[in-house]
C-alpha cells in the first residue's frame, strides 16, 4: 500500500478499512483509494475524479460520489 502526502510517499502493509478508522477526515471513496477530505480541492462528477492541491487525483466510485460531495460540504460548513 502507498500513502501519498504533500511531502513524501510511504509504502506499508495494511488494510484500507483499518486506515479509514484511524482518522475521521479519511474516507474510502473507491475500493483502491482512501482520501483525506480536507485536501480535496475539486470534484469532477463527469469523470468521477477528485483533485488535490498537489496536482494529483484519484477515482471515486459512482456509488460514493454523492457521499464525497456531502463530506466536503460538511467540512466547509464546520470551518465557518
Amino acid at each position: 500500500m502507498n500513502l501519498v502526502t504533500s511531502k513524501k510517499n510511504i509504502s506499508f502493509y495494511g488494510k484500507l478499512s483499518d486506515i479509514v478508522k484511524m482518522d475521521g477526515r479519511l474516507f474510502s471513496c473507491h475500493k483502491s483509494f482512501v482520501v483525506n477530505i480536507p485536501n480535496i480541492i475539486s470534484v469532477d462528477k463527469k469523470n468521477k475524479l477528485v483533485y488535490f492541491n498537489n496536482g494529483m487525483f484519484c477515482f471515486v466510485s459512482r456509488r460514493l460520489l454523492k457521499e464525497v460531495e456531502n463530506k466536503i460540504e460538511e467540512l466547509s460548513v464546520k470551518k465557518f
